[in-house]
């Protein structure tokens, strides 16, 4: 069975400049972009485990919460999802169903009229998309040498950065 290669990776040199005390100096770089797939596969089990956790509170939340009305379940749903750093991988909707409606007669001054209990419930719906968009950013390590290709390869970069 062949070895599955655990980095893909690209490069390009750029020219850096600096002057300093009427002194220019310039060399060329080689900007080494590299996907570990180790780590990638690592960030995106945290990711999946950061998306349960928070559908889990979110869910405990509506229970608990959903008397106090739409803007303090709002405020703390927004919280959670901060918390587990989930902004636009998941949607969080609100609802307000009527729970009951009873008819108030007219006492003294007050009109008679109808008192409305409302129950606010949110929902959580994952945003596929933005969640593998995210995903394809995990894993991404960005290196800059001055060695040339010739003295340092991809691969040999990558292993000396990273100390092995």
């Amino acid at each position: 069975m062949a070895p599955t290669k655990q980095v893909l990776g690209c490069e390009y040199t750029q020219q850096v400049m600096l002057t300093q005390h009427e002194r220019t100096v310039q060399w060329d770089e080689r900007v080494l972009v590299v996907r570990s797939l180790k780590l990638a596969q690592t960030q995106q089990a945290g990711l999946q485990e950061r998306l349960a956790n928070s559908q889990v509170e979110l869910a405990r939340v509506t229970h608990n919460e959903h008397k106090h009305g739409k803007k303090v379940l709002r405020e703390v749903a927004e919280a959670i999802v901060h918390r587990y750093r989930l902004e636009g991988l998941l949607e969080v909707a609100y609802h307000e169903p009527i729970v009951s409606e009873q008819s108030v007669r007219r006492y003294g001054l007050r009109a008679a009229g109808t008192r409305v209990e409302i129950e606010v419930r949110l929902s959580v719906q994952v945003n596929a998309d933005a969640v593998t968009l995210a995903e394809s950013c995990l894993g991404w390590h960005v290196y800059v040498t001055n060695q040339p290709a010739e003295q340092l390869s991809l691969e040999q970069a990558v292993l000396a950065y990273r100390g092995e």
